[in-house]
C-alpha cells in the first residue's frame, strides 16, 4: 500500500472518528447483501477503511495501453448525496471509494474538472465554479473529508490518485490557464498580470459586438469592423491601468488588520476591479463570465487596439486579445509565462497524474502553449496531452504538437441520429488525425437521456462507443440517466437549467455552481448499457479501426443504418432500423448476437438495434 493510502488508513483506524454517514445501498459493494434501493446508515470510517483494503487488497491488473473509456468527474458531485434532508457534498475520499462502480463501467481513465482552490468572490451559485481557479498549486479545500479531520487535502488526493492507478486507470486533470479566478493569489505580487475595469462600470460590462454579424471567430477579416463598432469606444473607456504596488500593499495592511480582502477595499478607495471574462467569438450568446478573468499574457495591447487607441492606452483587451493565438502582443509577460509552464510538472511531481486536458488551448499564445506541452512532457514522456478543438479539421496540427486526441463535435450531433446525412457527418471525425472523443454529452451540454428516447439512446449508445479513431467519453451522471445539465455552456439556454420537477431538491441546479448531486439508486438500465457498450469497446478495439470501416454503406443514408466493421479474422455488425417497417436482417449462420433493442438474427423492428459479431471462415479453419 502506497503512503498516503497508509495515512488516509491509520486515521480512519485511529478511532477518532466515530460519527455515521448515509450511503446509497448501490455504493455498498463491500456487503453484497445490501443491495435494493434507499439508503443505508454506517459508520464513516469502518466504511472508508473497509473500501480502500478492498481496493488496495485486489489486483486489478495491468492499465491499458492506451486511452480508450474515459470518465468525466467533478467529484464534489460524483460522491454527492441527498440523506432526505440536505444535500451532502462529495468529498475525494467518497469518490476514492465508488472507484469501483467506474471498473463496472470498463472506464480506464478518470478525468477530474479542476480540482484547484477555487474563488467565491464572484459566485454564480451556492458553491464557485470548479473553472473560477484561485490557485493552481493548491487542491481545493473544500473536497475534504470529515473522517479525515487532520490530514492535508493534498494528502487525500494523492491517495486518490494512487487508489485509482492501482486498479488501473489513469488520471487526467483538467487545467485551465486563459482565465483565473478574478482574486487570483497571484493579483496579490503581481496586480500588472491582470486587467483593470473602472467598478463602475461593472454592471454594463459585456463584450463589444458588431451588428448584423452572425457569430462568428474573429479574424482579420472582420476585426477592424469590431473595432470600429458602436461597442467598442463605450468598451475600452471601461479599462485602467493596474493599481501600483505600494497602494497594493497598503491596502494589504489594512484589510489583514480589517479581517477583509485588498481587492474589497481597492475597489471601494480606488474604484478599480478585475474585469469580468467573455468568449473569444463575435456575437457570442453567452453572458460575461463574472467569475473569471483574463490573464495578461502580453505587456502591451494587441496590434488593432494599438492601431485604434495609440501605443499609450490603459492594458486592454478584447476578443482579438483574449485569442492571443492569433492576435498577439510584441511583448510576452514571460515571468508569467514560466509560471504557468510549471503547474502541470508540479502535479506531475507531487501527485503522479498521467494527463490533462488544456482548457482553450487554442488562446494560448503558441509559443506558451508550445513551452506548456513540452513542458508535461519533459516531466513524463507517456503522458497524455487532450486538446479542447472542436474541429477534426485541425487534427494534423494538433498531432505536430503533440497532442494524443481531441474533443471533436460528436457530441453535438445526435439529434441528426434519425437523418439520412448522420452517418455522413459522423465520418468526418473519424478522418480525424488523432482520436476524437466520441461523446453523447459532456459537462456543458444538455443530458443526453432528456433529449433522446430509450430505443435511440440504445442505439446512440452503441454507436458512440463503438465508433472508429475515437475515445469513448461517458460524462459523470449519464450512467444513471440523469437529465440535469452539469453547465449550461453548451447548446442549451436559462431554461435548460428547469428540467427536473419543482419538487426534485436538484431543481435548478447546476454542479458547475450548486450543491447537488445524481440519484445513485438508478443504477439499472442504462449503466448496463453503458458498461456492456464500454466493455465490447475495450474487446474489439483493434478491429474498430477506420481501415476496417465499411464507410460508404455506413453513410449511404439508408432508414438501415449499417456499421461493420472486418478484419481477416472477425467482424462486428451494428444494424439500426431508422424506418417506419420492420427490417429482415441480410445474416447466416455463424452470428453471435451481442447486444439487441427490439430485433433478433433475423429481423428488426422500427427504432430497434442489434449488434452482432462473426469469426471469419479463415480463422474458424486455423480454430478448428
Amino acid at each position: 500500500m502506497q503512503k498516503n493510502l497508509k495515512e488516509i488508513l491509520t486515521c480512519l483506524k485511529s478511532g477518532g472518528h466515530t460519527e455515521k454517514i448515509q450511503i446509497y445501498n448501490s455504493w455498498n459493494y463491500l456487503d453484497n447483501s445490501g443491495g435494493g434501493r434507499g439508503l443505508l446508515e454506517i459508520p464513516a470510517a469502518e466504511y472508508f477503511a473497509g473500501c480502500i483494503e478492498y481496493i488496495t487488497g485486489k489486483d486489478w491488473g495491468e492499465p491499458p495501453a492506451k486511452t480508450g473509456v474515459v470518465y468525466s468527474m467533478l467529484p464534489r458531485a460524483f460522491s454527492a448525496l441527498f440523506d432526505g434532508k440536505k444535500i451532502v457534498p462529495g468529498s475525494l475520499l467518497r469518490s476514492l471509494c465508488l472507484l469501483p462502480l467506474l471498473k463496472r463501467l470498463h472506464v480506464d481513465t478518470l478525468y477530474l474538472l479542476p480540482v484547484f482552490a477555487s474563488s467565491g468572490a464572484y459566485k454564480k451559485g451556492e458553491l464557485p465554479s470548479p473553472y473560477a481557479i484561485r490557485d493552481w498549486m493548491s487542491v481545493d479545500p473544500s473536497l475534504d473529508d470529515s473522517a479525515l479531520d487532520g490530514l492535508s487535502v493534498e494528502t487525500q488526493f494523492a491517495a486518490f490518485v494512487e487508489a485509482a492507478r492501482h486498479m488501473g486507470f489513469k488520471v487526467m486533470l483538467d487545467f485551465v490557464f486563459r482565465t483565473a479566478a478574478r482574486d487570483h493569489v497571484l493579483a496579490d505580487e503581481h496586480p500588472d498580470w491582470f486587467y483593470w475595469i473602472k467598478a463602475d462600470h461593472a454592471d454594463s460590462f459585456g463584450a463589444p459586438g458588431i451588428p448584423g454579424l452572425p457569430h462568428s471567430v474573429v479574424d482579420d477579416r472582420n476585426v477592424d469592423q469590431l473595432y470600429e463598432s458602436a461597442d467598442m469606444r463605450n468598451f475600452a473607456n471601461c479599462f485602467a491601468p493596474a493599481p501600483d504596488m505600494a497602494t497594493v500593499r497598503a491596502l494589504q495592511g489594512e484589510a489583514l488588520r480589517q479581517n477583509s480582502h485588498w481587492l474589497t477595499l481597492l475597489r471601494e478607495r480606488e474604484g478599480l476591479i478585475t474585469m469580468p471574462g467573455f468568449a473569444d467569438t463575435i456575437n457570442d450568446a453567452q453572458p460575461p463570465w463574472t467569475d473569471v478573468t483574463f490573464l495578461r499574457f502580453y505587456l502591451d495591447n494587441t496590434a488593432p487596439a494599438r492601431k485604434y487607441f495609440g501605443e499609450n492606452s490603459a492594458p486592454f483587451i478584447a476578443q482579438d486579445g483574449v485569442k492571443c493565438s492569433r492576435f498577439p502582443g510584441q511583448q510576452p509577460n514571460y515571468p508569467l509565462w514560466e509560471y504557468l509552464k510549471g503547474i502541470i510538472p508540479s502535479y506531475v511531481e507531487r501527485f503522479h497524474i498521467d494527463g490533462a486536458r488544456i482548457d482553450m488551448a487554442h488562446a494560448l499564445p503558441a509559443e506558451l502553449a508550445r513551452d506548456i506541452l513540452a513542458a508535461a512532457r519533459q516531466s513524463d514522456p507517456e503522458f497524455i496531452l487532450w486538446s479542447e478543438e472542436f474541429n477534426c479539421g485541425n487534427s494534423a496540427s494538433l498531432k505536430r504538437e503533440g497532442y494524443d486526441f481531441l474533443t471533436g463535435d460528436i457530441f453535438g450531433i445526435w439529434n441528426m441520429l434519425h437523418d439520412c446525412g448522420f452517418g455522413e457527418k459522423l465520418l468526418t471525425s473519424a478522418a480525424s488525425v488523432i482520436p476524437s472523443t466520441a461523446a453523447l454529452e459532456t459537462a456543458d451540454t444538455p443530458r443526453i437521456a432528456l433529449n433522446l428516447n430509450y430505443d435511440d439512446l440504445f442505439a446512440a449508445t452503441w454507436i458512440c462507443a463503438l465508433f472508429c479513431n475515437s475515445v469513448f467519453l461517458i460524462n459523470s451522471g449519464q450512467e444513471l440517466g440523469e437529465i440535469q445539465p452539469m453547465n449550461l455552456g453548451l447548446n442549451n439556454t436559462d431554461a435548460g437549467r428547469l428540467v427536473l420537477p419543482k419538487d426534485d431538491p436538484r431543481y435548478g441546479l447546476l454542479a458547475f455552481f450548486d450543491n447537488t448531486y445524481f440519484d445513485w439508486e438508478k443504477t439499472g438500465q442504462i449503466f448496463d448499457l453503458i458498461s456492456q457498450a464500454a466493455k465490447t469497446k475495450k474487446d474489439y478495439q483493434e478491429l474498430l479501426k477506420y481501415e476496417n470501416l465499411d464507410a460508404e454503406l455506413f453513410s449511404n443514408g439508408e432508414p438501415l443504418l449499417q456499421m461493420i466493421y472486418r478484419d481477416e479474422k472477425e467482424a462486428l455488425f451494428l444494424f439500426f432500423n431508422r424506418g417506419e417497417s420492420p427490417v429482415s436482417l441480410p445474416v447466416v449462420n455463424g452470428f453471435e448476437v451481442i447486444a439487441a433493442n427490439k430485433g433478433s438474427l433475423e429481423w428488426i423492428e422500427p427504432n430497434g438495434t442489434v449488434v452482432l459479431r462473426c469469426v471469419c471462415e479463415n480463422e474458424k479453419k486455423n480454430q478448428d
